[in-house]
This record gives structure tokens, C-alpha cells and sequence, in this order.
């Protein structure tokens, strides 16, 4: 479980999160937590050795924004 802590109303909180898949790869990535992109939801590749780069972004109210950096 990732969450922010700390949170101070109206204050914007980044997170920067990179997945590696394994070798054999098929793992699959799960949030709790609606993620709302930009223009659709964050992709994660379930290739094997593939890596993803994504960045997730709390408004510090109940909205959690992602967007695909790399991947």
C-alpha cells in the first residue's frame, strides 16, 4: 500500500513510482485508490523485464491524478 501522509489542506503532493517487472513478468499492479489520467488511466506493462515510470499526484482533498512518464 503506498499513501501520502502529512497532508496539509490544499497542498499538492508528488510521487514518483518505478516498476520493473520480473523475468518472467505477468505481475500485476493494483491501487485502492481511483487514479484519474489525463487522458485515460495510467498504463502498467505486464511484459516481462519491461520497466514503468509513472508519477501520482494527491490534490490533499480525495483526488489521486497518475500520468505515464515512461512505459
Amino acid at each position: 500500500m503506498i499513501s501520502f501522509a502529512s497532508q496539509q489542506t490544499s497542498q499538492m503532493q508528488r510521487m514518483t513510482i518505478v516498476l520493473l517487472q520480473f523475468g518472467d513478468g505477468n505481475c500485476i499492479v493494483e491501487f485502492d485508490t481511483p487514479i484519474y489520467g489525463q487522458d485515460r488511466q495510467p498504463f502498467i506493462d505486464t511484459r516481462a523485464s519491461i520497466m514503468t515510470i509513472m508519477e501520482i499526484m494527491f490534490d490533499a482533498t480525495s483526488q489521486f491524478y497518475g500520468r505515464l512518464i515512461y512505459g
